[in-house]
C-alpha cells in the first residue's frame, strides 16, 4: 500500500516474516546448490517457509499439552483434547493448504504465553515472567489484535488471591519486571522501526481503507449468518460455550474472567470491516486461540456427567467430520470464502467431488476493502424499454413471459448490447473504486446460462493495455426455467491509467445458448 506521504509500505506486520526468517535463510543457502539465479519463489524457498508453519504448529501443540497435563493431571486428557481442538477448528488447514499465513505462528505464541502464565501464577518466578513478556510481544508483532490475549491474565490466575500474588511479585521484583518490559518493548518496537525505514513514518496503518467499525459490530452475522456464522461453520463452539458454563459453575472468578475476554474478543472480531475475514469460510483469527479451545473441550469431554459422555463424544466426532468436509470443500473451491448464503450452503452441503469445483459462479468475486461508507460516483440502469445514453444500441425484444416488458435476448448469439462508459472523470480520478452490478436472468432450458459470463473490460485507444475480468452470470446452478432470477455482483475496479478510456460491462454467451437478460444496473463507488 501507499503510506500517507506516498511511499510504498508492506501492509502486513513484520512478526510472521521474522519468525519464518531462519527457515528462509536455510532455504536460500540450499537454493544456491540448485538454481543459477534466486528470486525467492523457488520450490525450496516455498517448501522451507511452509515447514516453518509445521514447526511452530508442533511447538504450539507441545506447550498446550503441557499446560493441559498440569491442569487435568492426565497426559491422556491433554492428547485427546488437543486432537479434538485441532480437527474441530481449522488450525490444521494452515500448515497443510495455506502454510504461509500467520496462524500457526500465532497459535504457538499464544500457547507459549498461556503456558508461562500458568507456571507464573502457580509459583511466581522470573523465568516465566520474562518468557510471557517475550511471547506477548511476539503475539502483537505477528497479529496486533491478538494482543487482547492480555485480558486472559485474570482467567489464567484462576482466583483473586492468585492474581494479587502475581501483581505483588511484579511490584516487589522490579528488576525482573523491568527486564520483561524492556525486552517486550524492544521486540514490539521492531514494527515502527520497519515502518520508518519503509516510508519515513514510525506509526503507519498499513491496512489502508480497512479497519474496525466499532460503532456497528456485525454480531448477528458473526454468529449466525451463512457468510461467516460461527454456529454455522464452527459448531464446536457450542462445546466451548458449555465448557465456559461449567467453569463458571465451579469457579465464578475464572468463569467470569473468561467470558469477559470472549465478549471483548468477539466484539472486536464483529467490528472488522469484512466480517468474513476472507480466504476462509471459518473465522480465521479464532484459530489462533486453539489452545484455549483445547482447554474448553477438555472440560466438555471429561468434566461433564458420566451419563452424557457418549453424547459429548459423538458430538465432537460429528464436528471433526463436518470441519474436515468444509475445509476440503474450500480447498477444492466448492464453497466460496465470503459469498455463501443459505441457498448455496444447502446446495454444496453434500458436494465433495472435483466435478463441483467452482460450482458457485461468484467464486471469483472480490471483496471491497473499505471500512468507510463508499461514495457513489456513477450509476447506469436500463430495463431495455427505451434507448439509454450508456447503451450503444438497444436490441431489446418482447419479454417471453410478460408481453408488456422488454429484455435482451441471447439466442445463439455470443453478445448483445452492454454499458459503455467513456472518459468519466470521476472514475478516472478515483484511487480505489468498485462496481456493484445487478441483473435479472431467465433461462429457457436448464443451465442455459451456466457458462455465460458477466464481463468488465477496460481499454485505452491507441494502446495495447487493457484489463479484462469475468464472473459467471449464475452464482448457483439452477433447476428452474422460464423464471426471472436476480443476481448481484461486486467487482473491484483497476486504477484507470489514462483519462481517455472505455469501461464496458456486458454479458458473454460463450456457448450460444438461449436465455434472457433484463434490468441491468451498474453502480460505481469510490472508496474514501
Amino acid at each position: 500500500h501507499l503510506s500517507e506521504n506516498g511511499q510504498t509500505i508492506n501492509k502486513y506486520f513484520v512478526g510472521t516474516a521474522l519468525m519464518q526468517l531462519p527457515f528462509f535463510i536455510l532455504a536460500r543457502f540450499d537454493s544456491k546448490f540448485h538454481y543459477d539465479e534466486i528470486n525467492g519463489y523457488e520450490f525450496i524457498m516455498q517448501r522451507d517457509v511452509a515447514l516453518a508453519s509445521l514447526f511452530y504448529f508442533l511447538l504450539a501443540c507441545y506447550f498446550t499439552m503441557r499446560w493441559l497435563s498440569r491442569k487435568f493431571k492426565s497426559d491422556a486428557v491433554a492428547v485427546w483434547s488437543m486432537l479434538a481442538a485441532i480437527f474441530t477448528c481449522s488450525i490444521y488447514y494452515y500448515f497443510t493448504y495455506e502454510p504461509f499465513y500467520s496462524h500457526c505462528e500465532s497459535f504457538f505464541l499464544i500457547a507459549l504465553f498461556i503456558h508461562e502464565l500458568d507456571l507464573f501464577f502457580e509459583k511466581p518466578n522470573t523465568r516465566s515472567l520474562i518468557l510471557a513478556g517475550i511471547s506477548f510481544a511476539g503475539i502483537v508483532l505477528v497479529r496486533p489484535t491478538n494482543g487482547l490475549v492480555i485480558l486472559l491474565i485474570p482467567f489464567m490466575a484462576g482466583t483473586a488471591t492468585s492474581l494479587k500474588n502475581g501483581l505483588n511479585y511484579l511490584l516487589s521484583h522490579k528488576i525482573s519486571s523491568s527486564i520483561a518490559i524492556i525486552l517486550s518493548s524492544g521486540i514490539i518496537s521492531i514494527q515502527p522501526i520497519i515502518n520508518y525505514l519503509q516510508c519515513g513514518n514510525f506509526f503507519e496503518w498499513g491496512y489502508k481503507n480497512e479497519g474496525f467499525i466499532f460503532s456497528k459490530p456485525k454480531l448477528w452475522e458473526l454468529f449466525f449468518s451463512f457468510e461467516a456464522g460461527i454456529f454455522i461453520w464452527l459448531p464446536m463452539f457450542i462445546a466451548c460455550i458449555v465448557g465456559m458454563l461449567m467453569i463458571l459453575k465451579r469457579n465464578k472468578f475464572e468463569g467470569i474472567s473468561l467470558m469477559l475476554f470472549m465478549i471483548v474478543l468477539f466484539y472486536v472480531y464483529a467490528s472488522w470491516w469484512a466480517i468474513t475475514y476472507g480466504d476462509s469460510p471459518i473465522l480465521r483469527p479464532y484459530t489462533d486461540f486453539t489452545s484455549l479451545n483445547a482447554y474448553l473441550l477438555a472440560i466438555f469431554l471429561y468434566e461433564g456427567k458420566a451419563r452424557y459422555k457418549y453424547i459429548t463424544r459423538f458430538f465432537l466426532v460429528a464436528c471433526v467430520l463436518y470441519n474436515i468436509k468444509i475445509n476440503y470443500q474450500y480447498a477444492r473451491k466448492i464453497i466460496h470464502f465470503d459469498r455463501m448464503n443459505a441457498e448455496k450452503f444447502l446446495y454444496t452441503f453434500d458436494k465433495i467431488s472435483d466435478d463441483y469445483k467452482e460450482c458457485l459462479g461468484g467464486y471469483r468475486i472480490t471483496g471491497i476493502n473499505s471500512a468507510k461508507e463508499p461514495k457513489l460516483i456513477f450509476e447506469a440502469h436500463s430495463g431495455f424499454e427505451t434507448q439509454d445514453p450508456f447503451f450503444t444500441e438497444n436490441n431489446s425484444i418482447t419479454d417471453p413471459i410478460n408481453p408488456s416488458n422488454h429484455c435482451l435476448a441471447f439466442i445463439e448469439n455470443e453478445y448483445n448490447t452492454g454499458i459503455d462508459i467513456f472518459n468519466n472523470t470521476a472514475i478516472y480520478a478515483a484511487k480505489n473504486s468498485f462496481a456493484k452490478i445487478s441483473l435479472k436472468r431467465l433461462e429457457v432450458d436448464k443451465d442455459a446460462a451456466k457458462e455465460a459470463l458477466v464481463i468488465m473490460h477496460v481499454t485505452y485507444p491507441n494502446t495495447k493495455k487493457d484489463f479484462f475480468y469475468t464472473i459467471k452470470v449464475n452464482e448457483l446452478p439452477q433447476n428452474n426455467t422460464m423464471t426471472w432470477r436476480e443476481w448481484n455482483y461486486s467487482i473491484e475496479l483497476p486504477k484507470i491509467l489514462y483519462p481517455n478510456y472505455k469501461l464496458t460491462f456486458y454479458v458473454w454467451n460463450i456457448t450460444k445458448q438461449k436465455f434472457y437478460i433484463d434490468d441491468l444496473d451498474v453502480k460505481i463507488y469510490e472508496v474514501i
